[in-house]
């Protein structure tokens, strides 16, 4: 969701004719949207494949699931279809991905094939020339499958090579496609969560760019933590999920996630602090908690009791603090879903992991316009001592005039406007309560 903004229109004149420009400003509408899933929307796909416009054809985007029959690759399809802003189960239609900026409309399916390795391929068709296809990682990016570290250092693209039915089933399986993109590594893969995953490295558990494929393994949400050659931690969540949805394995660890202050946001450069309460079922040494939009882990923390060992022990719990800075793609996009998870050592010194928690801030779309008033030109006989610009005030409101230069008073609605020389007058409208402006 964007900000609505009203384009400014400019009222020109020469030599002593004054100049005004008219601004949209910003009136509060409280959005309400649904919480993303908390790595990928829907399953992710595999088989990227871009064809860019050619004459008349649209670029077109394809990618397919497999779930083991045609039945089930249907339901994933239409899965994703859903959660993509689309309708229906069966007959699924609607919807659409942004990929690399271009938003591309779901436009079909192929209706999929009985039998493993025959999988539904899903098309995505350009709303406009795409003379370049993205590459697959800007695809996996634009669908949630796709991530990169905090410090540019790795890439990864995450992959279903087929779909388990359910939380029961181990046939399921999945690749990731590494991209070294500093020269950062080799990377070694020090956790995948609390489930063990093993990849084809050929028992050198180091990976650089390239593709790795797990053996048949249930879904679940995995949390990978590589170390690169300097030994600075990557960290990346995949839920790789099932046809009937997001599989939960149960941890003594626990993490609750709620945003504290700053939501709805209004501006680049709004603060959100997230405020995470981890708890466990039994002792866990030096908790941690990681978030996938704050730089670093988050150590800073309430709660603990007694000896200060650094030991969660059970019926405590410990409150840890997180700050972000709003973003102008969160802007564009309306909102920020950020995904964290805690982790720490049991009483074997072994890790352990939290399940993810997400929380979503969402934009406040604010959608009016301040008047700064009509053009007058300042002669000897017209307007010799200027005249009143602007609007009748509104309760609720702040008024900033730039240049304050020849203005009776720059803060406020209708001030009297008297320059010596042709002067271009803008006016910022706030509301004082929620902060939400344009100029």
């Amino acid at each position: 969701m964007r900000k609505l903004f009203t384009k400014p229109v400019e009222i020109l004149s020469f030599n002593t004719k004054i100049l005004f420009r008219f601004f949209s400003s910003l009136i509060i509408i409280l959005l309400l949207f649904t919480m993303m899933p908390s790595s990928a929307v829907g399953q992710c796909p595999n088989s990227y494949v871009c064809t860019p416009t050619v004459g008349a054809t649209a670029a077109k985007i394809t990618f397919k699931f497999e779930a083991g029959n045609a039945a089930s690759d249907q339901n994933v399809a239409c899965d994703f279809v859903r959660a993509n802003g689309g309708t229906g189960t069966t007959a699924c239609s609607g919807g659409s991905i942004t990929v690399a900026g271009i938003k591309y409309n779901y436009t079909g399916n192929d209706g999929g094939f009985t039998g493993t390795n025959s999988p539904i391929t899903l098309t995505y068709t350009a709303i406009t020339t795409v003379t370049t296809c993205p590459t697959d990682l800007q695809i996996a990016e634009g669908i949630g499958c796709g991530q990169t570290s905090d410090n540019g250092c790795l890439s990864i693209t995450f992959q279903d090579i087929v779909t388990g039915q359910n939380c029961s089933s181990s046939n399921s399986y999945f690749s990731m496609t590494l991209k070294d993109n500093n020269s950062c590594g080799p990377y070694t893969l020090i956790s995948s969560g609390n489930s063990a995953l093993v990849f084809n490295t050929n028992n050198t558990n180091l990976f650089t760019t390239g593709t790795y494929t797990t053996g048949t393994i249930k879904a679940g949400i995995y949390i990978f933590i590589f170390t690169d050659k300097f030994g600075v931690e990557h960290s990346f969540v995949y839920n790789h999920i099932t046809e009937v949805g997001t599989c939960v394995r149960l941890s003594s660890l626990k993490i609750v996630k709620t945003i504290t202050s700053g939501n709805p946001y209004n501006n680049i450069g709004d603060i959100i602090t997230y405020s995470y309460a981890v708890t466990s079922d039994a002792p866990i040494t030096n908790p941690i908690v990681t978030d996938d939009h704050i730089v670093g882990n988050i150590t800073s923390r309430t709660g603990e009791i007694g000896d200060g060992d650094n030991i969660l022990e059970v019926g405590e719990t410990w409150t840890f603090t997180g700050t972000y800075t709003v973003t102008a793609d969160d802007i564009n996009n309306g909102l920020v879903t950020n995904i964290a998870y805690a982790r720490g050592l049991d009483a074997n010194g072994l890790p352990v992991f939290s399940e993810v928690d997400d929380a979503t801030a969402t934009l406040r779309l604010c959608t009016t316009v301040v008047d700064a008033g009509n053009d007058f030109t300042k002669t000897c006989t017209s307007f010799p001592t200027g005249t009143t610009i602007g609007e009748a005030p509104v309760t609720g409101f702040s008024y900033a005039w730039l240049p304050t230069t020849g203005l009776s008073n720059p803060a406020i609605a209708n001030p009297t406007a008297n320059p010596a020389i042709t002067t271009t007058y803008t006016v910022r409208k706030t509301n004082t309560v929620t902060g939400c402006f344009d100029d």
